[in-house]
């Protein structure tokens, strides 16, 4: 009891925190032991109109003003205690905008405790934000339990929230509302006592930025509005390499203020750096230097001429969340060697990549290794004839969550996502890559499309390839979904070849080259031979004793034409491809389907 009376007492006359929320020409909150400041954090509105208030019953709203204390006064802050404020942000304007509101540090000195240890304020208060809020929470255990899991140290946890409010409309007013749950949790002991004499400060700071949003439309369009958001709360704006070195190196929000002609170069680049186009172009190529990290955003178009748009180096992080990539070869050159720390590449949606060939492995780094995931946007592989390969990455792992891919002017061969062996140099290995597709449209009316392709030398380690979705318009002959020396599982999705064939399997017994079809829907236009498996030879080739392929297990999925069930053929009897445990039902409109039986 003496301890529980000692903590207490020692907090409510030492820690007394007044945490106040001001508005100047921008919105802050400093959070103090013994006095109140503001920032010089912004509101940067343009011809807007935007209003920010709080309150603390989710009934009586109060505006912001230099003068506003949005928590209690004089608060007397201690283990287990709680304050809760509700942020409006409303729109009464007539314009439609597009916010960003953000809480952070901006600054704290550090504390001396009573054993002469310093330590942060902000490792021992946690705070978090409720962004369903929709009524007052009715106790403390609902408010903590509102934002359980998505709490942090002050010293560790950063928010931002971006949202859209469209324009009032008469006395309609659109709003956004969340809830800041800040408190000291119980665990908290003497070790944040200080001295006295070196009393630990945290200005914590609340940013608002509203600019106009892309929603009202000028002669061509909404798209004018882009660019305003982008520059009105970018922390750098550069124009040439020398200005964007500088940028770079102190982070956060870099925009080009002008196109650019000639190559830029990202290195020495800070944690979390995004650099976005503000609708500028790059003509030139953006090489990401080894071991950088960075995101790519925004509208504008980089022309790589005759060389790529964007080459990525080893043991890099790229993002690449907008903007327009072309080039008169490849697109995108990725180099990935195998390290502790691979390369990734990251492709999410409103980005977009015409060229001959659109991610294309260097092969002066011709090593496995490579990440690349594909979330969005739309590809176009432009090659023409023979042997295109929209996605060449030797020895990667591949994941695509979505997007459009098209090849318009192959006419044979056209592998969407390649990945042969490559060499590992942690193991001294070759080593196939490995392809999940989540979801994404696939067209090409090329003969020989296969979607997944790529071929290991015998004494290579296999990948795997696992299709859960994705919708696939191979209207050519001899089109496969996957014609791959690797196991293979489909879960789901929608196939249409213009030939006979689903898969792909060569006839050797090096590796495993079972493919599991466990669903989906497929439809093929031919049967190549009358001796071929029923669904257009779906095994690729006729298995036989001496010359045997991989193993096809169906376990799900509907089909048209005939089902590889092990009726005869021609005169031929097919391989049974069913699994155990399963049966073909005649669906009664020209399509099988596999089932438990």
């Amino acid at each position: 009891m003496k301890t529980v009376s000692t903590r207490k007492a020692l907090f409510m006359s030492v820690l007394s925190l007044l945490v106040c929320f001001s508005m100047l020409v921008g919105t802050t909150f400093a959070w103090f032991t013994d006095s109140v400041t503001s920032a010089n954090n912004i509101i940067k509105s343009g011809n807007l109109d935007v209003k920010l208030e709080y309150s603390t019953d989710m009934n009586t709203w109060t505006e912001v003003t230099t003068t506003t204390n949005v928590f209690k006064a004089d608060t007397k802050w201690e283990p287990g205690y709680t304050e809760v404020v509700y942020l409006r942000v409303s729109n009464i304007g007539s314009l439609a905008l597009r916010y960003r509101l953000g809480v952070y540090i901006a600054s704290e000195d550090e504390g001396t405790n009573k054993d002469n240890v310093t330590f942060k304020l902000s490792d021992y208060i946690e705070y978090g934000i409720d962004e369903a809020v929709t009524a007052k929470y009715a106790d403390r255990n609902a408010a903590l339990t509102a934002v359980r899991g998505e709490t942090g140290k002050l010293s560790e946890y950063k928010y931002n929230k971006e949202g859209n409010l469209v324009g009032k409309n008469g006395t309609t007013v659109d709003e956004d509302v969340v809830a800041m749950v800040v408190y000291m949790p119980e665990e908290v002991g003497n070790v944040a006592n200080h001295n006295g004499t070196d009393i630990p400060v945290i200005n914590l700071g609340l940013d608002l930025f509203a600019t106009q949003d892309t929603v009202e439309s000028d002669s061509f369009g909404p798209d004018y509005d882009d660019a305003a958001w982008v520059m009105a709360h970018a922390d750098a704006t550069v124009k040439d390499q020398g200005e964007l070195n500088a940028a770079l190196a102190n982070g956060g929000l870099v925009a080009l203020s002008d196109n650019v002609d000639g190559d830029l170069v990202i290195d020495n680049v800070a944690e979390g750096t995004i650099l976005n186009f503000a609708g500028k172009n790059v003509n030139g190529t953006i090489s990401v230097a080894e071991g950088a990290e960075i995101t790519i955003n925004g509208k504008g178009n980089v022309d790589g001429g005759n060389g790529p748009a964007v080459t990525v180096g080893k043991d890099t992080d790229v993002t690449l969340a907008g903007g327009t990539y072309t080039s008169d070869k490849t697109a995108i050159t990725i180099a990935n060697e195998k390290t502790e720390v691979p390369m990734k590449l990251t492709i999410d949606e409103g980005t977009t990549v015409t060229a001959p060939t659109l991610i294309n492995l260097d092969v002066m780094n011709g090593y496995a290794g490579a990440e690349i995931e594909i979330n969005g946007g739309d590809f176009t592989a432009t090659k023409s004839g023979s042997y295109v390969y929209p996605i060449n990455a030797a020895g990667a792992d591949v994941t695509i969550n979505g997007g459009n891919f098209e090849a318009t002017n192959a006419s044979s061969y056209c592998y969407f996502v390649k990945v042969d062996d490559a060499y590992n140099t942690e193991t001294g290995k070759r080593e196939g890559g490995s392809v999940t597709i989540n979801d994404g449209t696939f067209k090409s009316t090329a003969d020989y499309t296969y979607v997944v392709a790529g071929s290991i030398n015998s004494n290579s380690t296999t990948g795997t390839v696992i299709i859960n979705g994705g919708t696939y318009e191979l209207q050519g002959l001899y089109s496969y979904l996957t014609n791959v020396a690797a196991h293979v599982v489909v879960n789901d999705c929608t196939f249409t070849t213009g030939g006979s064939t689903v898969f792909g399997i060569s006839n050797n017994n090096t590796t495993d080259k079972t493919i599991e079809v466990k669903g989906g829907n497929y439809t093929i236009t031919t049967r190549m031979s009358t001796w071929s498996i029923p669904l257009g030879s779906f095994a690729g080739s006729y298995p036989t004793d001496t010359a045997p392929v991989g193993k096809v297990i169906i376990s799900g999925g509907t089909i048209n034409n005939y089902i590889c069930d092990g009726s005869v053929i021609g005169g031929s009897t097919s391989v049974d491809l069913v699994a155990d445990g399963y049966k073909v039902v005649d669906n009664g409109n020209g399509t099988w389907s596999v089932v438990v039986e």
